[in-house]
């Protein structure tokens, strides 16, 4: 791998591992199921916040038309929304039982295996595709 590849997937990581801590995501939980129109459509409210996926991997243009093809392709949200004013689920049985990381309803960032998968399909795009160079 190149010092370029090596560059833009270390900035893929860096992106993804400071989600938690980002002012969007201060909640730290999202809906895993939730389409990007209906993610897209509740950041306009006042309890949910949304990002794209190359917003957060700082992307725009061409390299961003890519990312988001690649995540479609392997049936993975292009955008995130999550709440503004609450941790959804946060000490409840559900978070207890680990339910707030089984890709099924809703995930917490930092332990959503969806995470992850977003992670590795972006990386392969940033680190593979010229319109990302």
């Amino acid at each position: 791998m190149d010092l370029k590849k090596i560059a833009v997937t270390a900035t893929a990581t860096a992106a993804f591992a400071g989600i938690g801590a980002t002012s969007a995501f201060a909640q730290d939980c999202f809906v895993v199921k939730r389409s990007d129109q209906g993610a897209t459509s509740v950041g306009n409210s006042k309890s949910w916040i949304s990002i794209t996926v190359a917003d957060i991997v700082g992307v725009s243009g061409q390299c961003a038309t890519d990312v988001n093809a690649a995540l479609t392709a392997a049936r993975l949200p292009t955008v995130l929304a999550t709440m503004a004013n609450k941790t959804l689920l946060e000490g409840t049985a559900a978070d207890a039982n680990g339910k707030t990381a089984d890709a099924k309803g809703v995930d917490h960032f930092e332990e959503s295996p969806v995470v992850g998968e977003i992670f590795g399909v972006v990386s392969g795009v940033l680190s593979t595709d010229s319109a990302c160079a």
